[in-house]
């Protein structure tokens, strides 16, 4: 027990400490995020000198230390917590140094007795001193990015109980770890990984082994050895697996068999895994004579059987030309919920025996890569609707279902085939599935379908159980059977429609005002479909309350606009009361653009629901010419759509071909737009067609002609509304961006973010002065020629003053960082990502109020080295690139 009056914690986000009681003696340290850690450097550096200058360090038996720490504060560690020597428990997690540095008199920390190190950084090991503390309970790396090197006398910490680490190979380094009696877990053994230390005797004395437990390369093992490795004895393990090494070139199967025998685990064994076992048979064990009955989970993979446990019958081939051989009968498995079967090449048939309870326990059910299976125990059931009710029953409490790489199982029942069915992942099986992801775990379940190109469904009846998914809200197939309207209507709570290389057969419906007949679909996406602008049209509008919608690579729509009602077409009579007045509406308008199945009008409904459009890879699409005011009988463009706030465009090269003239109403999106990404776009002459925009605060360019500038946009810049700038592969964007009358006068605009790769472009006076107080992160990206920074270019970065964020990104030749940024006085982030040719940080060239510094692994070992020496700045490697700009 520990008394609250003794422990204490320092919380940097707090600017003012309490003094330290004399009677603590477990003390923890909160540093907070990296970004906090510089801007509280002098006042938690100060405070953390001055309380401990009052406290008994050599009193502490606890201490821990959370978050990041830049390189000061560790040496002050170093020097505050230098008497710390009667420390039982030790905690430093996120190192980026050598834990000498933050505890000089590590190495002599003799009554430790739990331990947990973290480090961020992978040139950082494990102190080798760590075999020095005998006492030691409790071993914690599994934070430990870097490799972890075991010291050779590891088995000195005889009373070790649990060592924590993230990856099983850790604890297969262990030499001697027989002389660790009381440890509770071995995740990995490798049998003679050493000529010495690790003999399979070493496991005859962890009888104290509660957790798991993996034995491998049994191959190296001798027959007469097995014994010594006293698996029954082992009456708390939880988890058993037994490995040969499935690439072995020779197998000796009577010596396998022989081991195996022999490895009899203790009879409440919950998880066991037998993998590359070539001898002939199951062991008894687990067989005629099955003591493991109270198994929960099994897993067989790669084993060279011809006898299996009682899971049924197993037919494989004996011979060419005999008859199949069954598995073992007799005792049954009274416990089991998982059964995973892998790489049985043999394995033709696996028959259900009534005999057998088994099927009514199971909750999750794998098999991959048998080649030759075709029948399953489900198989009998598939093509019989009428015996659902009987698989149901066979299978009450399933849950999960995986299988793959099994290309002769044609015959499965159709999924999912009850309610219980949590999760399907089926991939290449059969001839015609390639995929099949059925998952209702997660708040939105969700069904993905692809086929195989020469699949032979005739309907997608065949293979999905449409009547069962009442309750999926993502529909996602591929290269199917046309997707037909009584599909769509047994999927009531349906959001999400994705289709790819596929069609959808619907009939011609009533328009958005028949509830009967429309769909709740909110997100639409359509990829390499064959339906055409006509077709599509009549799908949309049947979905009143659709807010996305994708469409890529549909080389049968050629055109797109948007519907309205219209003053001067009036039907010369009223419309029958089945059709509504929409569709009237909508088929006049298609008449009148001209009776091409090419064009796609989003019907008026979207115009007050559709929220986010993306359009790509269509290089023959158009958008619909506006026409003047005194013939708007037909809108043009997108410019209706008053509801949409973000619009994706690339690889559509002639989308705005109509658009080219600097008339102005030629207008082909809505003044409602927030976010506009347009890529590819080879007839943007002009951004005159974009002058009305303004709402919009995202702009994304790249690669839209050549000779494509910013004239026009100054307006757009400092009275409009945006704050956000990518641009790429326009290399004359900024010319002319600032009217030469506007180059020497002061300038506002409200960007905050840029980033591009026209650096000689945006690094000159005019540009540098009209983002000089605005503009907070700037990303220098994918330049395949910048080398070096010029003069000039240095010159113009230090206007920016409200610079917060700099990023230099993908910029493979760059050699050097500009060689003085003191004049960035706001500058708190420094990222340097994919730059492998820059070896060094300039001398004396950052501002003192940098806090951080983001590096990859992209990025050169020396310039890893130079961050990581920085004074009094936070350092983070291989900080995740975010590549949604």
């Amino acid at each position: 027990m520990v008394s609250l009056y003794e422990c204490y914690t320092i919380d940097c986000s707090h600017e003012r400490f309490r003094e330290i009681p004399p009677d603590v003696r477990h003390l923890s340290i909160v540093m907070g995020g990296a970004e906090e850690d510089a801007s509280i450097n002098e006042t938690f550096h100060g405070n953390v000198i001055l309380i401990m200058k009052r406290f008994k360090v050599e009193n502490l038996h606890t201490l821990m230390i959370f978050g990041c720490y830049y390189r000061s504060m560790a040496n002050t560690f170093g020097d505050v917590f230098r008497k710390a020597k009667a420390l039982r428990v030790l905690r430093l997690s996120t190192m980026y140094y050598p834990v000498d540095h933050i505890l000089h008199n590590f190495s002599v920390l003799m009554h430790l007795r739990y331990l947990k190190l973290g480090s961020e950084y992978d040139k950082i090991s494990p102190p080798r001193c760590i075999s020095r503390f005998y006492k030691l309970i409790v071993l914690v790396l599994k934070d430990w990015k870097g490799s972890i090197n075991l010291p050779v006398d590891m088995s000195n910490l005889a009373r070790l109980r649990h060592f924590i680490v993230s990856h099983d190979e850790t604890h297969s380094k262990i030499c001697e770890v027989g002389k660790l009696q009381t440890l509770q877990e071995l995740r990995r053994f490798e049998v003679n990984r050493e000529k010495s230390g690790f003999e399979i005797k070493q496991l005859g004395h962890l009888i104290q082994l509660s957790g798991s437990l993996s034995i491998c390369n049994l191959e190296k093992m001798q027959a007469k050895e097995a014994d010594e490795v006293n698996l029954l004895s082992k009456n708390s393990l939880k988890k058993l697996t037994l490995e040969w090494d499935v690439q072995r070139s020779q197998k000796e199967p009577d010596k396998e068999q022989h081991i195996l025998n022999v490895l009899r685990p203790h009879d409440n064994l919950q998880e066991l895994c037998i993998r590359g076992h070539g001898g002939h048979s199951c062991p008894p064990w687990l067989g005629s004579k099955l003591s493991v009955k109270n198994l929960q989970s099994l897993h067989l993979d790669t084993v060279n059987w011809t006898v299996f446990p009682p899971l049924g019958e197993f037919w494989l081939p004996k011979e060419p030309g005999q008859e199949y051989l069954r598995s073992v009968q007799g005792k049954s498995f009274q416990n089991l919920k998982t059964l995973e079967l892998v790489g049985l090449t043999k394995l033709e048939k696996w028959v259900h025996n009534d005999k057998f309870l088994l099927f009514s326990l199971l909750e999750t059910f794998i098999i991959r890569d048998c080649p030759e299976l075709v029948e399953l125990p489900v198989s009998q059931y598939a093509s019989q609707k009428f015996k659902q009710d009987v698989m149901i029953d066979l299978f009450p409490k399933m849950q999960e279902v995986r299988i793959a790489d099994c290309p002769k199982l044609e015959s499965l029942p159709l999924i999912p085939w009850t309610d219980t069915l949590l999760t399907v992942d089926m991939k290449n099986v059969g001839s015609s599935l390639e995929k099949l992801v059925y998952s209702t775990k997660s708040s939105s379940s969700k069904l993905l379908l692809e086929i195989k190109e020469d699949h032979h469904l005739e309907c997608l009846d065949e293979m999905v159980a449409f009547h069962n998914l009442s309750k999926i809200h993502e529909l996602e197939v591929s290269k199917s059977p046309p997707l037909m309207n009584k599909h769509l209507h047994w999927l009531t709570s349906l959001k999400t429609l994705k289709i790819s290389e596929s069609s959808i057969t619907l009939p011609l419906l009533g328009g958005p005002d028949d509830e009967k007949d429309t769909l709740a679909l909110e997100r639409l996406e359509i990829k390499n479909c064959s339906a055409n602008g006509k077709e599509l049209t009549q799908f949309l509008l049947q979905l009143p309350k659709l807010s996305f919608f994708r469409m890529s690579s549909c080389q049968n729509v050629t055109s797109m606009g948007v519907m309205a009602l219209l003053a001067t077409a009036e039907p010369t009579s009223m419309p029958s009361s089945s059709t509504s007045s929409n569709e009237t509406g909508s088929q006049l308008q298609i008449e009148e653009v001209g009776d091409e199945g090419g064009l796609l009008l989003f019907p008026k409904h979207l115009t007050i629901s559709l929220r986010e459009l993306r359009i790509t890879m269509n290089p023959g699409l158009s958008l619909l010419a506006s026409l003047p005011p005194e013939n708007n009988s037909r809108p043009g463009g997108l410019h209706n759509l008053h509801s949409l706030q973000t619009l994706f465009i690339r690889g559509c090269p002639k989308l705005l071909s109509a658009y080219s003239s600097s008339s102005s109403y030629c207008f082909p999106f809505p003044s409602t737009l927030d976010s506009l990404r347009i890529e590819d776009v080879e007839d943007m002459h002009t951004f005159a067609p974009l002058s009305n925009l303004t709402s919009l605060t995202y702009l994304f360019v790249e690669n839209c002609r050549k000779d494509l500038r910013g004239e026009g946009l100054w307006t757009f810049f400092t009275q409009g509304c945006l704050t956000r700038l990518c641009v790429y592969r326009s290399p004359n964007f900024f010319d002319n961006l600032v009217p030469h009358q506007q180059e020497e006068l002061p300038a506002y605009c409200k960007i905050e973010m840029l980033r591009t790769d026209d650096i000689a472009g945006v690094l000159v006076t005019p540009i540098c002065r009209l983002f000089s107080s605005s503009l907070n992160v700037l990303g220098l990206c994918s330049n395949k020629e910048i080398v070096s920074f010029t003069k000039e270019q240095e010159k113009a970065l230090e206007l920016i003053t409200s610079l917060q964020d700099l990023c230099f990104f993908h910029n493979e030749k760059l050699q050097s960082l500009p060689a003085d940024l003191r004049g960035l006085n706001n500058l708190r982030i420094l990222e340097i990502l994919r730059c492998s040719a820059i070896r060094s940080l300039p001398k004396n060239a950052f501002p003192n109020s940098l806090q951080k510094i983001n590096v990859d692994r992209r990025c050169s070992e020396e310039l890893q080295h130079h961050c990581i020496m920085l004074e009094g700045v936070t350092v983070n490697i291989d900080r995740p690139v975010n590549t949604n700009l």
